[in-house]
């Protein structure tokens, strides 16, 4: 006979299959009888179902977590039964980050923007003065949609810390425990902030922060000990031994200095020098608008000023020129170079300062500042460039000044 669930507002759902069994709870998939719909049915075994249990279950329901952010999920409805109190949640498209951790298919930039939005999904708990408690790669769904973007979702907050409710009965996964998990503190805010660091450097690197410095079949001891050391052990601006690059991954390099800087802050033991989430969701999303891609090895780096070559490949492109027609050449190289009419060809239409061009690490940005204006070729023609702000030009685009003399960067 079919197994059939009850809510406390008295919808029923029919159970089709358990999903999984953990330390706390098992899950099933069951439908919703009125209107198929697909959900999730966590159900707590019998050692947790209690009233403390109960009071955490309502008060996530009242929260509301996913009209707080698109990247949050929680519970909508309560399950009491006799052998065990549970909760009732949408069954979620997509595959964990766990599993898609297995066989990455993110690029650099896709992988900051799946790292932002997990940053601002946390960002809208912390103003809420909550802690997940279990932030790890199993409890984040990724689902890369008809578009091929991916949708990102934090679930699982079964084990969140909020002030005047009793503490959750269990840790999260150890591999992004905080270092104060080992002396047995509670979930917390900070300790978030740590997980984070811990599922960002995955996502962005491809391995987690300790590999550098724990073998894969290395006994937890070893693990623990590795954590009590609190540093970043990739940090490229180490000693030679922890800043090189570990097995598998990508270099340390690849990433700018501010995103760095916030792995050196996070991967601390001083909870009050980790970034928020804020902090983090900020940083990765200027990173992700300099995202540069190396022609010769297909990686993705972070451009900043200091870069100028490839840090995966070690390739240095060429510095950029302007050849305007008529074929006189104008070099780049400079961190800055200003075009006008003496360097223009001289017609009096062309301002004296027209365009500077400013070295920024592997790209190029031109700010036009003249009277007449500047336009760049694009695919639905010359467009004008809007005075006063850089835009990125490369080789090969074509610009027109003051809509007579052409050039094109090489």
């Amino acid at each position: 006979m079919t197994e059939t669930l009850r809510d406390t507002t008295g919808r029923t759902y029919r159970v089709e299959s358990q999903l999984a069994r953990g330390g706390q709870a098992r899950t099933l998939r069951v439908t919703e009888r009125r209107s198929s719909a697909p959900f999730v049915a966590k159900i707590f075994h019998p050692e947790y179902s209690n009233e403390t249990t109960r009071r955490r279950i309502a008060w996530l329901i009242s929260a509301e977590l996913s009209r707080r952010s698109p990247a949050l999920a929680g519970p909508h409805a309560e399950i009491r039964r006799r052998d065990g109190v549970g909760y009732f949640m949408p069954l979620l498209p997509g595959r964990s980050l766990d599993e898609e951790m297995a066989k990455p298919t993110w690029t650099l930039a896709e992988g900051l923007g799946i790292a932002a939005a997990i940053a601002l999904a946390l960002a809208t708990l912390e103003g809420m003065g909550v802690a997940h408690g279990d932030l790890s790669a199993a409890n984040v769904l990724l689902n890369r949609d008809s578009a091929g973007i991916f949708r990102v979702i934090v679930i699982d907050p079964d084990n969140f810390m909020h002030p005047g409710l009793p503490p959750a009965p269990m840790l999260g996964a150890r591999p992004f425990w905080a270092p104060e998990a080992l002396r047995g503190a509670a979930p917390s805010v900070e300790g978030d902030r740590y997980s984070l660091a811990v599922l960002t450097h995955e996502i962005l690197y491809l391995r987690h922060p300790l590999s550098s410095a724990v073998s894969p079949d290395a006994d937890e001891s070893a693990y623990d000990a590795a954590l009590a050391s609190v540093r970043w052990f990739d940090d490229p601006a180490g000693d030679s031994k922890t800043g090189a690059p570990s097995p598998g991954g990508y270099p340390a390099g690849i990433l700018d200095t501010p995103t760095k800087r916030l792995f050196r802050r996070a991967l601390v033991s001083r909870c009050e020098d980790r970034p928020t989430a804020a902090e983090w969701a900020e940083v990765l999303t200027r990173a992700l608008r300099r995202v540069w891609e190396c022609k010769r090895c297909q990686v993705q780096c972070v451009n900043d000023s200091s870069r100028r070559s490839c840090p995966n490949c070690g390739h240095e492109p060429p510095a950029l020129s302007l050849v305007r027609e008529g074929g006189a050449r104008i070099s780049l190289a400079g961190p800055v170079t200003v075009l006008g009419r003496q360097n223009l060809g001289g017609s009096p239409v062309i301002s004296s300062t027209h365009i500077v061009v400013r070295r920024r690490g592997l790209e190029y940005g031109a700010e036009d500042v003249s009277t007449n204006g500047s336009s760049l070729l694009s695919r639905r023609g010359w467009e004008r460039i809007p005075k006063g702000r850089e835009v990125v030009v490369g080789r090969g685009r074509r610009v027109r000044f003051a809509g007579e003399v052409e050039a094109r960067f090489v």
